[in-house]
């Protein structure tokens, strides 16, 4: 049995657009990717945090505060300090989020708070510099007014 050439062409081309998928993703599932619409290519740092919710209950003790629960699927959105949208990104099942961007300076918002089940956020809209090889951590707690 031959093997015709545009059927290796096939094969190959799947298994490199299957790779490409693979490496997009971080080994804690959190949705990564590198910002391309419209950016310069160039040196790029990374910006991840997680996004938590809480109090969960009432009466929390001030000497033991509640760790939050993870949000699922929040929707994060990038922009450049000029407004323009970058790109964004949703965090995974515990509440995870990573994304590689160019060096520059970002806004980070988040569309609603609401919709993941909080009142409000002390630490949004967000400016922050990313330079090229750096990691930067960001968490973010949504309040739920839950006293």
């Amino acid at each position: 049995m031959k093997t015709r050439p545009a059927t290796l062409l096939r094969c190959a081309t799947s298994a490199a657009v299957a790779a490409l998928l693979i490496t997009s993703c971080s080994r804690d599932g959190a949705s990564s990717r590198i910002a391309t619409a419209g950016e310069s290519t160039g040196p790029v740092g990374v910006l991840a945090g997680r996004v938590t919710r809480g109090p969960l209950t009432p009466v929390q003790r001030a000497d033991q505060p509640e760790p939050g629960s993870g949000v699922a699927g929040a929707e994060l959105d990038i922009n450049r300090a000029d407004g323009t949208m970058v790109t964004s990104v949703k965090t995974d099942h515990r509440g995870n989020y990573r994304v590689s961007l160019p060096a520059g300076t970002y806004t980070l918002t988040m569309p609603s708070v609401r919709q993941y089940g909080a009142m409000s956020t002390k630490v949004l809209p967000a400016t922050m510099r990313l330079a090229a090889g750096e990691t930067k951590h960001f968490d973010i707690r949504l309040d739920t007014g839950i006293r």
